[in-house]
């Protein structure tokens, strides 16, 4: 008993001696090689540097705090990280819209690194070969999205199999966050493999579970990336089994599709995936060629269901949570879209334009929601400058997108819902640039416009079927959220009572 508690204090000492060195190593090498004018900031711990201070429930509260006392840009350390954040819309356009190569790489951190490794879409690293997945795979979304593999049918097709769940229900009281992960979950695999799956499928509930696992994992990931000691805890352990499995079932349906690709005739991502590592082949690209290898398909997939499936299905649960809340906004909805598309069809994409109260509440949402308060972080792939500020390379970039959306000097009531702030006096929907829920510059979401497609077929289809209210006696369900991959709505539970087609 003494020895095995000598051993544990002799490990935890070093790892103390070791954190401590690596700290002040890196906190050296940001300040002291040359006479930087960096951005104010609180001091942090010796270790740990400013990752008390945040609120481990809404760290983003946390860094308007600190924005109110040293400004919209600001650094921070989380532990021996330099961190630079941006609490401001003006900060965010100068840095990523302005100045796009100066900010548009990813930080190497411990999961980043375990998981991506540099490949892939949504984590890989600054450099021609990024540059060359991301041309591709935002033509590859634009070919998707534009009806040539009839995804408005298949997302109606999904979206009927979600009414006839809700419909079985008989208005009893249910919990949509399930059905509405499965139902996003196969447009992903209709967009990455060409087809849908049965909800008993036992892959495809592996997946999901596998999913659910990782998502409720993210919320460790700050700690993790940022306090090297926790990896010898169990959670980086756990990481990797996600990460493993994730593998697992993505390469088995990667492996389904490859076996009736046919050059030139794309069906899905992987044949174009594939379609466009031989046409880099014919141009004598063949070291470009090269990085896009099986492993980079395979992390291109799996980033596919990162960024596809979590970010849209909580936007709908937040969507349904607040037309229970706001009956009065949920009536004007159901209003508008009955007097467009009327009871005898249903909504089509072609409607959108037709539909700018419906429009203008997505849009309330997505601001007010906030589902990525702190987007993806970024990194500074040069020594540069932001607002007279010196940001050195390596930095890294925290936008605070919560906070830019609940600025009171961008928006009037900035915490209240209201969907008439997208209306103007003629009821047309105004399109501001400050609203960037899926961030911006070059590095924004990548799926934006299938995810917008996505939100509004859903929507007009659900509260064009249904009218959804709290079940009796309820109290209203909290609208803070929880922080975890997304900002997710609490649990609830909601009544769907149907609304009879001519």
């Amino acid at each position: 008993m003494t020895m095995l508690s000598f051993d544990l204090s002799t490990i935890l000492l070093a790892c103390i001696l070791f954190l401590s060195l690596h700290y002040l190593l890196r906190h050296y090498l940001w300040k002291s090689h040359r006479n930087f004018n960096l951005p104010p900031g609180p001091n942090g711990w010796p270790v740990l540097g400013n990752l008390p201070s945040l609120d481990p429930v809404a760290p983003y509260l946390s860094l308007n705090r600190f924005a109110e006392k040293y400004g919209s840009v600001f650094r921070l350390k989380f532990g021996s990280y330099p961190v630079v954040v941006l609490n401001s819309y003006e900060a965010v356009k100068e840095a990523f819209i302005k100045h796009g190569d100066d900010y548009n790489d990813r930080p190497k951190l411990v999961l980043f690194e375990m998981g991506a490794k540099g490949k892939g879409i949504l984590f890989s690293y600054s450099d021609e070969v990024q540059r060359t997945r991301r041309r591709f795979a935002l033509q590859a979304m634009r070919n998707l999205g534009m009806g040539k593999f009839r995804l408005e049918e298949q997302i109606a097709e999904e979206i009927n199999r979600l009414v006839a769940r809700f419909d079985s229900l008989e208005e009893k009281p249910f919990c949509p966050f399930a059905d509405l992960d499965k139902a996003f979950s196969n447009v992903i695999c209709y967009v990455a493999f060409g087809k849908r799956y049965d909800y008993d499928d036992p892959r495809f509930q592996r997946m999901l579970k596998n999913l659910e696992r990782g998502f409720k994992m993210a919320s460790f990931a700050g700690f993790v990336n940022f306090l090297p000691i926790l990896r010898h805890f169990g959670v980086l352990n756990e990481f990797k089994k996600i990460n493993k499995h994730g593998k697992m079932f993505i390469g088995d349906l990667i492996k389904d599709v490859a076996a009736d690709y046919v050059k030139g005739d794309p069906r899905n991502f992987i044949d174009m995936y594939y379609d466009n590592r031989d046409k880099l082949i014919q141009d004598k690209q063949n070291d470009l060629a090269a990085m896009l290898d099986d492993e980079d398909l395979h992390r291109s997939v799996g980033d596919l269901f990162i960024a596809g499936t979590e970010t849209t299905s909580t936007t709908l649960k937040w969507v349904l949570l607040y037309m229970m809340i706001y009956p009065d906004v949920q009536e004007k909805v159901q209003s508008e879209l009955d007097d467009v598309v009327g009871r005898s069809r249903l909504p089509s994409l072609k409607d959108r334009l037709s539909l700018p109260y419906v429009e203008a509440t997505v849009l309330e949402i997505q601001r007010i929601a906030s589902i990525t308060p702190l987007s993806v972080p970024r990194a500074s792939t040069v020594d540069t400058h932001l607002f007279g500020y010196d940001i050195p390379k390596g930095t890294l970039i925290l936008p605070n997108i919560w906070g830019i959306l609940h600025d009171g000097n961008l928006w009037k009531n900035p915490h209240e819902f209201e969907p008439t702030r997208f209306l103007d006096e003629n009821g047309t929907v105004i399109r501001r640039e400050e609203l960037i829920p899926f961030s911006a510059g070059r590095r924004k979401c990548l799926g934006e416009q299938l995810a917008l497609m996505e939100l509004f077929l859903f929507i007009t289809h659900l509260l064009h079927r249904f009218k959804f209210s709290l079940p009796e006696g309820a109290p209203a369900p909290s609208l803070q959220g929880v922080m975890g991959s997304t900002l997710a709505p609490s649990h609830y539970e909601l009544c769907a009572t149907s609304r009879p087609m001519n």
